[in-house]
């Protein structure tokens, strides 16, 4: 079966197969011997791009807002900043690829 691999920002990445679209994240984890090792977090199986881009887009306010305490207006100047930043990332991967109709 074949896979395509989208890469998003901050490690995210959508894995396109026949039946989903697969939502992960690659980060630095430990193995049971404490060493570094990169690894792979599965976020969620969608049925189409959107929705996978839509939890993407929500794990990316999370980070920005990790630990935080906040008023409700900062949090919303957060989470519009957080989707602007995901967004612009989407849009520079995507510029780089002509419309094919």
């Amino acid at each position: 079966m074949s896979v395509t691999k989208v890469e998003l920002k901050n490690g995210f990445f959508v894995e396109i197969d026949p039946l989903n679209y697969t939502l992960k994240r690659l980060y630095m984890g430990k193995d049971k011997n404490d060493n570094p090792k990169e690894q792979v977090k599965v976020h969620g199986y969608f049925g189409d791009m959107r929705d996978a881009i839509e939890k993407f887009m929500f794990l990316t306010q999370l980070d920005a807002m990790d630990g935080e305490t906040l008023s409700f207006e900062k949090y919303v100047e957060m989470v519009e900043k957080a989707n602007e930043t995901a967004l612009q990332g989407l849009g520079d991967v995507l510029s780089r690829y002509s419309a094919r109709y």
